[in-house]
């Protein structure tokens, strides 16, 4: 089975391990607005979500055990609320989401 969001978010993988500029910015902006979100914590986040969530193979794999998943005409809304005191700690819930054919509606923690 192939997934339509898989090379989307290899792509996304890449991006996140590419040490982009923007990205580095990204980082000192989030750190500058929550303390908790260091910069080394942030690349630690973004490293084991992109090695270990955005991999075709992983994605593949972990998608088979749910052939349901591709029965689904139609997705819901499913509501989020991302924890805010761990960087990108609600990435996996998302990625069921979206990766369900589901469409996430979230909200920040302040």
């Amino acid at each position: 089975m192939f997934h339509p969001l898989i090379p989307v978010l290899q792509r996304l993988s890449e991006y996140l391990l590419s040490g982009d500029k923007k990205l580095e910015e990204v980082k000192t902006l989030v750190f500058r607005h929550n303390k908790w979100f260091t910069p080394e914590n942030i690349e630690l986040s973004l490293k084991a979500i992109a090695e270990n969530y955005l991999q075709p193979e992983l994605l593949e794999k972990w998608i088979k055990s749910y052939p349901e998943v591709e029965k689904r005409k139609q997705g819901k809304r499913i509501g989020l609320i991302m924890a805010g005191n761990i960087p990108l700690a609600g990435f996996h819930d998302f990625l069921c989401v979206i990766i369900t054919g589901n469409i996430a509606v979230m909200k920040l923690s302040s």
